[in-house]
């Protein structure tokens, strides 16, 4: 049920996502003097994309559940080998992550050797004023990429070439709160979204691959 939730997720969080923005640089004039202004503001923002990390911690995107249980932060507490690996430290709870893609889920050959791909993190600890986790992560990553907080429930989201951070917020006490934050792969989240595609459409691949020469 847990791996259902997530693979929602996922597929929420790519709905959310859009495609990186281009601009042309305009002339050096009097008149474009507020576009200028704006642009410097937009490439400052963009190049605080790049300090979002392709991973978790010193732990990359797409490592072997080896790597990832070497790195993970605190004390490991529960390791489900290529499936999820949760430690602790203090009151801050981590979980890692993996995809595995299993050949004969797909109709591949038997045998085949797959590695489980590291694709997201989450840290959990207790419920934090929403103002002071926004504003650690603002001064890390810049200004959000999408919010949607209503009724002091929803998430803020950063995104970069790699990465998907979401702030979750939660009502606690009639006022918004957070207690999980979430880091997501997008490399390896497209992979699982094609890895269920082709499970619920077997019959029919496999119906192609006979048709098809």
């Amino acid at each position: 049920m847990k791996k259902l939730k997530l693979v929602i997720m996922i597929f929420l969080v790519s709905g959310l996502c859009s495609a990186a923005f281009s601009q042309t640089a305009p002339l050096d004039t009097e008149e474009n003097k507020g576009d200028l202004q704006k642009n410097a503001a937009t490439s400052e923002k963009d190049s605080t994309k790049t300090q979002i990390p392709p991973g978790y911690g010193d732990v990359k995107w797409g490592s072997d559940f080896e790597t990832v249980k070497n790195g993970a932060k605190g004390k490991l507490s529960y390791v489900d080998e290529n499936r999820i690996i949760i430690s602790k430290e203090g009151e801050i709870t981590y979980y890692y992550g993996f995809f595995f893609k299993d050949p004969e889920k797909v109709g591949e050959k038997e045998g085949e050797q797959r590695k489980a791909e590291y694709y997201y993190s989450s840290v959990e600890f207790p419920y934090s004023h929403l103002e002071m986790i926004k504003k650690k992560m603002i001064d890390k990553y810049g200004e959000p990429d999408r919010e949607n907080v209503k009724n002091n429930r929803g998430a803020f989201l950063w995104e970069s070439d790699t990465t998907i951070v979401i702030v979750w917020v939660d009502a606690y006490e009639g006022k918004p709160y957070v207690k999980k934050i979430s880091y997501i792969s997008k490399n390896v989240s497209d992979k699982i979204k094609q890895y269920f595609y082709e499970i619920f459409n077997q019959d029919k691949i496999n119906v192609d691959k006979v048709l098809v020469p």
